[in-house]
């Protein structure tokens, strides 16, 4: 048997506010949407390959043969790109300016490199930009093991061989910007 027909609550409810919201709640993402998505998707998963690969690459090497091989600038300008494709504009907490990296070898020469972010982008260059909100200074080996995620930041400052000048709360967001692991 079936139940009598239900009658509504008299007076029906009604909340404008809450229909135009529900009406303006986003559908299905639209296919441009999408592709736009998969295309990050695929930049990242090459930039996570392109990184595991540098990674076995430190494991397997002693810091003698790391600094060999990274302190050719095609080497370094391949690490900072990797650097590049992580670069999240959603972290930068309203960051507008330059981060200068100097890289030193063990016979004391350093190689400087900016990174300039501006709004939704970043870009990386030869060279020291001389106004720079942050200055960091710290050996290639060093750097390679910290990008790789098989070194931490922390002892390096302690050991006095990092040294950051400047903005030190931007410092402890660079990593998140370029998709490195938080320091919290």
């Amino acid at each position: 048997r079936r139940s009598p027909a239900r009658s509504p609550t008299a007076p029906y409810p009604v909340n404008e506010d809450a229909e135009i919201a529900a009406a303006r709640r986003p559908g299905r993402a639209g296919l441009r949407d999408l592709a736009g998505q998969a295309a990050r998707n695929v930049r990242l998963a090459a930039r996570e390959r392109a990184l595991l690969r540098v990674e076995r690459l430190v494991g397997r090497a002693s810091d003698p043969g790391i600094e060999a091989f990274f302190s050719k600038p095609s080497a370094q300008r391949a690490v900072f790109g990797l650097m590049m494709r992580g670069f999240d504009p959603g972290k930068t907490g309203g960051f507008r300016g330059s981060v200068v990296y100097r890289l030193s070898r063990g016979d004391g020469t350093e190689h400087p490199w900016t990174i300039d972010v501006r709004g939704k982008r970043a870009r990386v260059s030869e060279g020291a930009a001389a106004d720079a909100a942050l200055v960091i200074r710290l050996p290639v080996v060093d750097f390679i093991k910290i990008i790789t995620n098989v070194e931490y930041f922390y002892p390096l400052i302690l050991d006095g061989r990092m040294t950051i000048e400047g903005d030190l709360s931007l410092a402890y967001r660079l990593a998140e910007m370029f998709g490195g692991r938080s320091t919290y």
